[in-house]
């Protein structure tokens, strides 16, 4: 729409009724000031006054909108007028649909990069042990966050006939002896915050774990010592999650029981991937069957001279497709009930029939 066209009709009409801005302004039961604004295409005025102006002035909306009169020269344009002004709202909220769509997704990736970087690598877990010829430490563990940190020496052993009287855990630094607790029971728990801890901060926990020592006072008053071994058992850095291989047959069986008969039977097992998978040609059409057993994802693929199809199950209720125009279509099988895009009944009941019941997925 053209507002200057638009606002120089509203003023031609205004003066061929002789009217004043002030007087279409009373009429409208609006200011002066707004009606200077239309007529000098500033904006253009709400539909609601639209309808008022186009019975004021016995003109159609159309026209208005048009900026002139209807004739036989401008006619299919003005009746096009009220489809390209829906047109141009649906553009209008298409962009700030995408607009949306884009905040949402930048503000999605700036929390997931914040949490990436707050969180990678941010847990540690070691293992604490030593000994000497009259005591040893053993299954001692010490868990590390960014915020806290978690000490517990684990058992001890005593080698002799006298009796441990006291346990002291220190660390050394320039010579001087730094004590993190000291107590009878050595499978006390300690817990140090490092944002007001006067025991130790993060920054020195790594000269700490390599300067360890624990002194034992027997019932005698006779004390040794000796330097712990601190060894890192685990880290929070591996981006994907790494198999158990030490359970890893024990994984696999908990996963198979999950997996329904018919895969079992018929499918290949792709333990890397986690997956059954079986591909076979029927009557010209290339079928590409997966089961992500971990997931419960049941994937096939159909490939003909016709075209392409898609299928995802995700047991039990949701059925996703796609037929080879990028638009997915989802439905859910309990609802009875199409959540996205256009769902074609008969290829829901396809893939039902020819898949889902054939396999059975709750045996």
């Amino acid at each position: 729409m053209d507002s200057k066209k638009i606002g120089n009709f509203i003023s031609q009409l205004r003066k061929e009724k002789n009217m004043t801005q002030d007087d279409l302004a009373q009429e409208l039961y609006t200011d002066r000031s707004v009606v200077s604004k239309w007529e000098r295409g500033l904006y253009i005025p709400r539909h609601d006054i639209v309808l008022k102006l186009s019975t004021l002035f016995d003109v159609s909306a159309n026209e208005i909108y048009y900026g002139e009169r209807q004739n036989n020269e401008n006619k299919n344009q003005v009746n096009e007028v009220t489809i390209n002004i829906i047109k141009d709202n649906r553009k209008k909220v298409k962009k700030f649909v995408l607009l949306g769509i884009s905040i949402i997704m930048v503000l999605l990736l700036s929390f997931s990069t914040y949490y990436f970087i707050n969180n990678y690598n941010s847990i540690s877990v070691y293992t604490v042990s030593g000994e000497n010829n009259n005591f040893g430490i053993y299954n001692g563990i010490i868990v590390v966050s960014r915020e806290k940190c978690y000490i517990q020496l684990g058992d001890t052993k005593n080698f002799t006939n006298v009796k441990i009287k006291n346990i002291t855990l220190y660390y050394q630094k320039n010579n001087e002896k730094t004590i993190i607790f000291s107590d009878s029971n050595t499978s006390k728990l300690l817990t140090n915050t490092f944002s007001h801890s006067d025991l130790f901060s993060y920054h020195d926990l790594k000269y700490i774990l390599e300067n360890l020592y624990l002194e034992i006072t027997f019932n005698d008053d006779k004390s040794e010592e000796i330097k712990l071994t601190v060894k890192r058992d685990f880290i929070n850095n591996n981006i994907f999650k790494k198999k158990n291989t030490s359970n890893y047959d024990n994984e696999v069986n908990v996963f198979n029981s999950s997996v329904p008969t018919y895969i079992k039977d018929n499918f290949k097992l792709n333990e890397k991937e986690e997956k059954y998978y079986l591909e076979k040609n029927n009557e010209n059409i290339k079928i590409s069957q997966t089961y992500y057993y971990n997931a419960k994802l049941y994937i096939v693929e159909e490939t003909s001279s016709n075209g392409f199809i898609h299928f995802e199950y995700a047991y039990p209720n949701d059925i996703a497709y796609d037929k080879g125009t990028d638009e997915i279509s989802t439905y859910i099988i309990s609802e009875e009930k199409c959540i996205v895009g256009e769902c074609d009944q008969s290829i829901i009941n396809y893939f039902i029939s020819e898949y889902i019941n054939k396999i059975d997925f709750d045996k």
